[in-house]
């Protein structure tokens, strides 16, 4: 079994592809015969059997269209009709089930695959061409996090250069973020717990509801960050009451953010940053199971702590975890340095079958895989997350970055973080591809001028 899974592990890294070819392969075995068995059996019609088992084979097998789900359903939809027409015909043509077996080569390959799929553009809906994204997305939100729904709507929630409340907008298009309406669903308490410092809100629906994550410290105390967490039972996360279910208890009283959660075969995992006892740095990376949304349950470990020369720039920092899993392996991509113009990216990178609470099966970029850039004009990207792109499959890098590299005083206290998006690449062998930071979107007077 471990070497089934090992050899499948191997095979995902070589060919990224290959879960839509399993998709495609299980429904041909199970069509295909049934077809034929069909035909057969109950139709004593061998010849029409032949055909529709063809028939099955080209159309669940070979063809693999993408896009919206109701876009692929209209796309076979389509070569479907054109496959009975197919079956019809060399029924009637033919009383032989070799010369029905010979026709249908001919028929099914130039009728069928020149005249449908390669002028497909005639007879199948086009897929949509995609909008090219708006950047900056949203001005002076720091810390983005962008929530895609079933409802299918985008909810997106930033920290505010103000650091005393959290904001919540929603749209139907990532480039609609820009100019939807932003409600303050919840402000800092004016004493005590909570009361500075609201820090990287992160919005997710868990069992039905709605859960924000977010650091804050107390009024009396701002440097005593903790993570907290909101709950909100309502559907619509922009009604109903958020209630305060209260501190995240992690292993110590000490330094503690950027919470976010994600699921891995059936586990809830919530990972983090926090200063650990006895460590030089600021913080480290640490992931633990969840007993409920705002309980951790069993060990925590440690996945990472900063030792590379460019996670220790101003500040010895590895924070904002964010998790994507593709291609047989969990990614959990990071922020490190000071929050200047060496703020940036690493990476950490766990087999999908691995035990994710092993800290040995996390292996770590020594390099950044994200960082500033001066012919782009973009400086300190980091604090990212992942969402997907309005056709449910193209995948979406999320994070802010300022536009100018020298600041003055401290960078907590420049307002001018601002969220951007651009598309997430992969490289061959199945690895995340963030490039480089985009430029800003020309605006139409940049572009008269």
């Amino acid at each position: 079994m471990i070497q089934m899974r090992q050899f499948t592990a191997w095979l995902r890294r070589r060919d990224p592809g290959l879960a839509a070819m399993r998709r495609r392969a299980a429904r041909t075995a199970v069509v295909m015969p049934s077809l034929f068995a069909l035909c057969t059996q109950v139709f004593h019609a061998p010849v029409t059997g032949t055909f529709a088992a063809f028939g099955a084979f080209a159309m669940l097998l070979l063809v693999e269209y993408t896009g919206p789900v109701v876009q692929r359903l209209r796309a076979h939809a389509a070569l479907g009709a054109a496959w009975l027409v197919l079956v019809s015909l060399g029924t009637l043509a033919s009383r032989s089930v070799w010369i029905a077996t010979a026709a249908t080569l001919v028929v099914g390959f130039v009728v069928l695959f020149s005249g449908v799929v390669s002028l497909g553009p005639a007879f199948l809906p086009r897929p949509q061409k995609a909008v090219p994204f708006v950047n900056p997305l949203v001005r002076n939100r720091a810390d983005p996090y962008i929530h895609r729904h079933s409802d299918g709507f985008y909810y997106f929630t930033a920290t505010a250069p103000e650091y005393d409340r959290i904001i919540l907008r929603r749209s139907r298009t990532l480039n609609g973020l820009a100019t939807a309406a932003e409600s303050v669903i919840w402000t800092k308490h004016p004493t005590g717990v909570m009361g500075a410092h609201i820090w990287a809100p992160e919005i997710h629906r868990i069992g039905g509801k709605w859960y924000i994550y977010f650091a804050s410290a107390p009024a009396e105390s701002v440097w005593d960050i903790r993570i907290w967490v909101l709950e909100n039972a309502n559907p619509d996360p922009f009604k109903g009451t958020w209630e305060e279910k209260g501190q995240v208890r992690t292993a110590w009283e000490t330094f503690s953010l950027d919470a976010t959660t994600f699921t891995h075969r059936g586990t809830r995992y919530l990972a983090w940053a926090q200063h650990e006892p006895g460590l030089d740095n600021n913080t480290g990376l640490f992931l633990s199971r969840m007993a409920n949304p705002w309980t951790l349950t069993g060990p925590q470990i440690r996945l990472s702590t900063p030792e590379y020369d460019w996670e220790c720039v101003g500040y010895k920092v590895n924070e904002g975890p964010s998790v994507i899993a593709r291609h047989g392996r969990v990614f959990m991509s990071y922020s490190a340095s000071a929050t200047d113009w060496h703020y940036c990216m690493g990476l950490l990178t766990a087999d999908a079958d691995a035990d994710l609470m092993n800290p040995a099966s996390w292996s770590k970029s020594p390099t950044p895989v994200f960082t500033s850039n001066d012919t782009t004009r973009q400086y300190g990207p980091g604090h990212n997350c992942f969402t997907v792109a309005e056709d449910g499959r193209s995948d979406v890098l999320v994070y802010h970055a300022r536009q100018y590299k020298e600041i003055v005083g401290d960078p907590l206290n420049d307002p001018n973080r601002h969220t951007r998006v651009q598309k997430l690449g992969w490289h061959a062998d199945g690895t995340p591809n963030f490039g480089i930071p985009v430029a800003d979107t020309a605006t139409d007077t940049e572009v008269a001028s």
